[in-house]
């Protein structure tokens, strides 16, 4: 039995199997329309709590039989109220106070993405509940979420619910300039499935936890050049504590942080994430078993008017920034070697180190159409037999719709697990749902 070359077909039947589903995920986005709070206005501008209450059941896609009276089958205002009070309540405190509302402040919401207006049904696949459609249970104190999917580049870009924030699964011809050889296909992912349970304290303060069990992969296979490929099969278990400290009159979890605060820089939010994890590769012949753990600050900066963690806006029209500084520790051990690691059996490698990195993005109307950034993440082990590893990542990608687009990538430096050195210049598809 040949073990080389029935190694090689797994990561290419991955490929097609990717492509296949790029394609299948290229489709129109068309932006949302007619979702102007005057539509629900009195004569004076302004939304009382019944026709706020309207106006969000309308535009959450809210089952007409929510609402109706059983004895006269009449729209009944109060229930209207009754069933969208926790929307409500979210409104009153992303406005920092209660009704009536103007227009252009809810307007502002929806513009921003604070208030979203969910697809209506379209493609069977996209409405498994659970699976590509998020399951959500409430009670009075907490609110659990199961899924859906997601598919990203790394288990770091898991946590991003709003896919616009995070980096897709890439597909692409890679030419590794540490040899002389032709390049070839590569490929770089994540696929996640996430848990999630939160409770909204006062306005302002709240925590979320989510588990995120996940599978990634990373291949960059050189034609007819030996011990110059990569091939990495991970399995992990992500666990992400989301803080919010209150103090202010924004809510709820990263993505309502975040979009809350564009232009603002009034919400914080503290992110600390572990992760045990086991990596391979797809003929299992070398094993690295550890966990790593990172902490992260969401907000603006001593009130200087900068923000860290997510995307704000920069002033330019169009234009923002993101700019991330996570401090992280690791341990990992080699169980078994392997031709795809450079580490030998049974050494053990505790680290400290982070991440530093810079993006760009210019924001259309309905999804990210382009976006640059770079990145550099170090880590100095603390055994001095044991090299320090870094890896130095540059990307430029046009998005063609908010699940697919076109990429370019330059890496350089070491894998962060197996330290399998890496000068790599990729082309290719990126996508992420």
């Amino acid at each position: 039995m040949n073990l080389r070359n029935g190694s090689r077909s797994n990561p290419r039947n991955i490929l097609v199997a990717l492509v296949f589903l790029c394609f299948t995920l290229l489709h129109p986005v068309h932006a949302a329309a007619g979702n102007s709070a005057a539509r629900f206005a009195g004569t004076d501008g302004k939304l009382d709590t019944r026709e706020a209450a309207l106006y969000l059941a309308v535009t959450h896609n809210k089952p007409l039989s929510d609402f109706l009276h059983p004895e006269t089958l009449q729209i009944d205002p109060e229930q209207v109220v009754a069933v969208m009070e926790d929307q409500l309540d979210d409104l009153r405190s992303l406005t920092g106070h209660e009704a009536p509302w103007r227009v252009d402040e809810i307007d502002k919401l929806y513009l921003a993405g604070i208030i979203t207006v969910p697809e209506r049904p379209r493609e069977g696949w996209k409405n498994i509940k659970g699976l590509t459609k998020a399951a959500i249970y409430t009670d009075s104190n907490s609110t659990r979420v199961y899924g859906p999917i997601r598919l990203r580049k790394t288990t770091d870009d898991l946590r991003f619910a709003n896919i616009e924030d995070a980096s897709g699964v890439t597909i692409g011809y890679s030419d590794n300039r540490l040899v002389d050889g032709r390049g070839a296909w590569n490929t770089q992912g994540v696929l996640g499935y996430p848990i999630s349970f939160h409770s909204q304290g006062k306005p302002g303060k709240s925590a979320e936890f989510e588990l995120l069990p996940a599978i990634n992969w990373r291949i960059a296979s050189i034609e007819g050049v030996a011990n110059s490929d990569i091939e990495e099969l991970g399995f992990s278990l992500p666990m992400v504590l989301f803080l919010s400290p209150g103090g202010n009159v924004y809510s709820g979890t990263y993505d309502q942080n975040v979009a809350a605060a564009k232009g603002k820089i009034l919400s914080r939010l503290w992110v600390l994430t572990a992760r045990p994890f086991v990596q391979t590769d797809f003929s299992l012949h070398h094993r690295i078993c550890g966990a790593e753990a990172s902490a992260e600050y969401i907000g603006g900066v001593f009130g200087s008017g900068l923000y860290m963690g997510g995307y704000q806006n920069s002033g330019i029209d169009g234009l923002q920034y993101k700019l991330r500084i996570v401090p992280g520790i690791d341990f990992s051990s080699t169980g078994k070697t392997g031709r795809f690691t450079t580490r030998l059996k049974g050494d053990d490698m505790f680290r400290v180190g982070g991440l530093l990195s810079c993006n760009l993005r210019f924001d259309g109307p309905s999804f990210t159409t382009f976006d640059i950034g770079t990145s550099y993440e170090m880590f100095h082990a603390l055994d001095s037999s044991i090299e320090d590893a870094d890896l130095l990542r540059t990307y430029a990608s046009l998005w063609l719709n908010k699940n697919v687009g076109m990429s370019f990538e330059y890496c350089k430096g070491n894998t962060p697990v197996s330290l399998k050195a890496i000068d790599l210049l990729s082309l290719g598809l990126e996508f992420r749902y």
